[in-house]
């Protein structure tokens, strides 16, 4: 008789769900981006659908809506563009792209949730059941999909409903501003009681409030779809969150896991029933196979629920990549028209619906890298499982899952087309006061501290007061200024004033930000060095020191010496940019006095010296930046240190082989297997310190690589104009901050680009290490650790934008030189100012 199956119950699993997206759900409802209703019943609350339903009016009312602006456009459209001021055949065909993008999305898709409802309703019962199988998988509830307190992974799940709230509430206060902007430009415009420099005809009242409504309309109507994209990315945020709790409960079988310790009854007996079977044995509670095979399990069960997901959602993704790809083109092109035109509330008008199409891409390129990175976690933590007490098949299932997790990635990647993840929205959008923390030495150490009444202070407060002055000078001497640089052209002006906006942006934002969070820095200071300290504490080979007493001094004197290479470097630089400017300044002025054609200065001589000086100050404070490189690469120098030392340490026990990988000195090796251990255990905490390097460090290396881009695609367009202007002397003085950018950028390119070059030694010697005399137990940890070192590469990815590392320093060449060409193309076809 066959065994009865308890049905497992997905009402408590779909209110969970339901209460993680509840506020998104409300907020699509009014929308008419949500046709099925919230029902509550005995065991919770679910989706339905009715005809007769509030998400299915606000639907019909807003198809309704778009009609009637369309309508209106074929009477009003004529009078609409000429207000705009758009009138090139290009300018009208990128509006009217705008436009029917907007009217597809907004009929469309309402229509097609609206037919589509049945089938919705069965794509999220399956999904309901495939989760809730999971989430019952174990009586001790160990995969509960929970909000609860008392939930093991409740944390989890409550950051979905975070990242959700979050979501919406930026969207609407971003919609918010847009609406805000239009009745304010209106305001101001029609107190001035003038009708717009773009429009060549008188409009009366009745007419401005006409546009002004179709054009919020419009812009509002086509802002509502930002909430399109919880509902592809809400699939993907569950499916992290299983990730997650998969990789929790992994961890707890891992080799050296401190939970053990805490055990009251450290192991179980493991029973087998057949005739051939072994008898009765014990295992460590940690490596209890029945929950071991439970995660592989459940790991495979998020698969299929992402792989089924990928089947259905495909079309939407691409479509919804395309849309706002295209939009934000348009929008790009319109503001930079209103602009060109002297607009520049209208053009202004344009940030916030692309920021809007950004912020869709960023989302779900965000949510589908995370799969990826996830599924690096769990191989990390499987190739650290204790593999000694397991069965054969087990051993076996784990071989086969950490090969699984090298050679089949969890990507989205929509038609095959390309890849979800922040790369892509990258791809898109291509389509010393700084350390104010002072050293206190003690007797036997040293160690930072903060001090409001310290040197770094002072020097902090008086450069971001000496810029402020600067400032203050520009705004009331810019005349004078730009009149010494020969800059006459709008685009020239333009990139002189962008070049001047980052440098007081960068003044100001970093060292007030140092000064305002001390205590921030202290604590990622603080857990670095503890996380330094359990690796030199581990084993006397890995101290880390400069003594000459120490194995492996030479290794940190390297580094030691490498910062003190870099600092004199930059020091070296900026007192050759100070010698070029001033050689600069006079060779200028005696060539224009002996060259009569040349045209002379207006200004008197105190004048000049007061411009020099301050484009003198200007140019010291940019290239101060350099010194910032220190602190974002330093982390990664130590990181390679003890990577290296990893490295030595395992040389010892490698055999001599040849080019043809035939031992040149056979001999017997004594291998130290403590030693082999304390290697692994180190090289998975170096792999926490970058991790956590990667979630701190993420956003301050984005902003040096984009704010270094930048500043040398301006650098070298003034440059360029100078030469051409005759000014040679001036546009050489614009090499140094150039290579000053560039040093910046391989700096930190070549440092974290050193973790990958390090791990494949370790890797290689590895490999050379002669096993024959090995335990059992460190041949199956050695043979984990070469499947994780050649499936999991070290590499710093900010933001999983890009790849930090020597090739992204020829990728920006690449772009700059190609916007450098458009630039002077700009300015070939301008009249001067």
């Amino acid at each position: 008789m066959a065994k009865d199956i308890k049905p497992i119950s997905t009402a408590s699993v779909e209110s969970t769900l339901i209460s993680l997206m509840s506020l998104g759900a409300r907020i699509s409802q009014w929308v008419g981006y949500f046709p099925l209703t919230i029902v509550k019943s005995n065991h919770g609350n679910k989706l339905a659908f009715s005809w007769f339903s509030f998400p299915n009016f606000v639907s019909l009312f807003l198809v309704l809506y778009q009609i009637y602006l369309m309508i209106h456009w074929t009477y009003f459209g004529e009078k609409l563009l000429t207000m705009t001021g758009l009138d090139k055949p290009t300018e009208i065909i990128s509006f009217k792209i705008s436009g029917a993008l907007i009217i597809f999305q907004i009929i469309f898709k309402r229509v097609i949730h609206l037919v589509a409802q049945k089938q919705m309703l069965q794509h999220w019962s399956a999904f309901v059941a495939d989760l809730s199988q999971i989430s019952y998988s174990d009586p001790d509830e160990s995969f509960l999909i929970n909000t609860e307190q008392w939930a093991r992974h409740c944390q989890k799940f409550r950051k979905v409903a975070v990242s959700m709230r979050h979501t919406v509430y930026g969207s609407i206060l971003l919609i918010l501003i847009l609406v805000l902007h239009f009745l304010v430009g209106f305001c101001i415009s029609m107190t001035r009681n003038v009708n717009t420099s773009l429009s060549r005809i008188e409009f009366t009242l009745h007419d401005k409030i006409v546009a002004i409504v179709a054009i919020i309309s419009w812009n509002v109507l086509g802002s509502l779809n930002v909430f399109q994209s919880i509902w592809i990315t809400f699939p993907i945020q569950v499916v992290n969150a299983c990730l997650e709790m998969v990789e929790e409960e992994l961890s707890k079988f891992c080799h050296g896991n401190e939970e053990v310790a805490s055990l009251q009854n450290l192991f179980v007996i493991v029973k087998k029933v057949g005739r051939d079977d072994p008898p009765p044995r014990k295992v460590l509670r940690v490596l209890d196979e029945n929950r071991l095979r439970l995660c592989l399990l459940n790991y495979h069960r998020v698969v299929k629920i992402l792989r089924n997901y990928e089947k259905l959602a495909s079309n939407r993704m691409a479509f919804e990549i395309v849309y706002n790809s295209l939009l934000i083109l348009c929008y790009l092109f319109i503001g930079i028209i209103w602009g060109a035109n002297g607009e520049l509330s209208a053009a202004m008008s344009r940030i916030v619906p692309v920021v809007l199409c950004i912020k869709i891409i960023y989302h779900l390129g965000t949510e589908a890298g995370k799969l990826e990175t996830n599924q690096k976690a769990i191989l990390r933590v499987v190739c650290q499982i204790q593999q000694d007490e397991m069965s054969e098949e087990m051993t076996c299932k784990v071989t086969n899952l950490i090969h699984e997790l090298n050679g089949d990635p969890l990507r989205i990647e929509p038609g095959l087309f390309f890849t979800m993840n922040r790369r892509l929205l990258t791809s898109v959008s291509q389509w010393i006061g700084y350390f104010p923390l002072s050293i206190l030495k003690t007797k036997s150490t040293q160690k930072f501290v903060f001090c409001w009444c310290s040197f770094p202070i002072f020097c902090t407060l008086g450069l971001v007061c000496f810029q402020t002055f600067l400032v203050i000078e520009w705004y009331y001497f810019r005349n004078d200024v730009l009149s010494m640089t020969r800059l006459v052209r709008s685009t020239e002006v333009l990139a002189f004033n962008i070049s001047g906006i980052l440098l007081v942006f960068q003044t100001f934002s970093k060292r007030l930000f140092n000064i305002l969070s001390p205590k921030l820095g202290l604590d990622r200071w603080t857990a670095f060095v503890q996380n330094v300290a359990q690796i030199s504490s581990s084993h006397p080979n890995f101290l880390i020191s400069i003594d000459p007493s120490s194995k492996h001094c030479k290794i940190f004197i390297r580094v030691k010496n490498s910062v003190k290479h870099t600092v004199h470097s930059s020091l070296f630089l900026i007192f050759l940019l100070i010698s070029q400017f001033l050689l600069a300044y006079y060779t200028m002025e005696d060539e224009r006095g002996a060259d009569p054609t040349k045209p002379r200065s207006l200004l008197s001589p105190e004048q000049q010296i007061i411009g020099m000086l301050s484009l003198l100050s200007w140019n010291i404070l940019g290239a101060f930046n350099v010194f910032q490189t220190l602190w974002v690469t330093y982390p990664i120098q130590v990181v390679n240190a003890f990577l290296e030392v990893i490295n030595a340490e395992l040389c010892e026990f490698s055999q001599d082989h040849d080019t043809r990988g035939v031992l040149v000195h056979p001999k017997r090796i004594l291998i130290n297997e403590n030693v082999i251990d304390v290697c692994i255990q180190n090289y998975h905490r170096i792999i926490k310190i970058l991790r956590s390097y990667n979630e701190l460090s993420a956003s301050i290396i984005l902003f040096e690589i984009v704010y270094n881009s930048l500043l040398i695609l301006l650098y070298l367009f003034i440059g360029f104009t100078w030469g051409a202007c005759g000014e040679i002397g001036a546009g050489i003085s614009r090499i140094i901050p150039i290579l000053l950018c560039l040093k910046i950028i391989y700096h930190l390119g070549t440092e974290a680009g050193n973790l990958e070059i390090h791990q494949r030694k370790i890797l290689r010697s590895v490999c050379h290490i002669p096993q024959h005399d090995l335990s059992d137990g460190v041949k199956g940890r050695l043979a984990t650790w070469l499947q994780e070192l050649s499936g999991d590469a070290l590499r710093v990815e900010p933001g999983l934008y890009f790849t930090l590392n020597r090739r992204l320093l020829t990728s920006i060449m690449s772009a700059v030189l190609t916007f450098l060409v458009i630039l002077v193309q700009f300015r070939d076809g301008e009249g001067t100012l």
